[in-house]
């Protein structure tokens, strides 16, 4: 098995906290992998230090056999690793389709310093696609902070595909969703799955459990179970984390 991310024995720390715990996580090529957990079971963190926004207090993170740890957030992003946040990150002051295309021509080398960023026909090709993928071509001239909130999560999903990743992480994707929204997005997180290896953080659980191949369960920055959504449903230890050893 190839894998595209690994990371061993990764641990954060926050003083006498310790958030993400000697993780040791490694993900195939072209899987679709959820991580579910409680709040505060370090599932966000994880994200931050993979992706470089935070640096980690031990342990190595791996991306393609590469060694990535520690590295800052654009270098990350530049070998292939894309994110999308908890709280949604866009230019609000410009349209949807300037946003995207603000993420595609960062892939672009620098040969012509002088030439209008428009006249780029391999940029506004992938803006075009990218636009029609996420279902936003009808919000093309729509300034970001106007948009409705599952457009705007479609739009931060839009603008992290603008940079050819090859490994897309997705920080809960369906927050504040409506159900159709929220089925929606499953239908295109499985369609961009064909293309793109995925790790996507979510508490909806009905959504995880119809969209993942495999599953991963934080608790208390521990990983503390992976498998199949069936195996996971069935597993005691994941029952205890989420209900309590009573209820478990």
């Amino acid at each position: 098995m190839s894998l595209i991310l690994e990371t061993r024995g990764l641990t954060k720390r926050f003083g006498g906290l310790t958030a993400v715990d000697r993780i040791d996580f490694g993900l195939a090529a072209g899987e679709l992998r959820a991580i579910i957990g409680p709040n505060g079971a370090g599932k966000t963190t994880f994200f931050n230090v993979v992706s470089g926004f935070l640096p980690p207090t031990s342990g190595e993170v791996y991306f393609q056999g590469r060694r990535i740890t520690a590295q800052a957030p654009h270098r990350i992003n530049q070998i292939g690793i894309a994110r999308t946040l908890q709280v949604k990150s866009v230019f609000n002051s410009l349209t949807v389709e300037e946003n995207v295309w603000v993420a595609a021509q960062s892939r672009e080398p620098i040969q012509r310093p002088f030439r209008q960023a428009m006249r780029s026909s391999g940029v506004r090709a992938r803006v075009e696609h990218l636009l029609r993928l996420l279902g936003l071509d009808g919000h093309r001239n729509t300034t970001a902070g106007n948009l409705a909130y599952g457009d705007l999560c479609l739009l931060e999903i839009a603008m992290a595909l603008g940079t050819e990743p090859k490994l897309l992480l997705l920080d809960e994707p369906t927050a504040g969703m409506s159900a159709a929204e929220t089925a929606g997005t499953a239908e295109i997180i499985r369609a961009l799955a064909k293309d793109v290896s995925i790790i996507l953080v979510e508490h909806d659980m009905e959504f995880v459990l119809n969209l993942a191949t495999t599953i991963s369960v934080f608790h208390l920055g521990r990983l503390i179970a992976e498998g199949t959504p069936a195996e996971i449903v069935r597993n005691s230890l994941v029952q205890e984390a989420y209900l309590g050893a009573e209820h478990a």
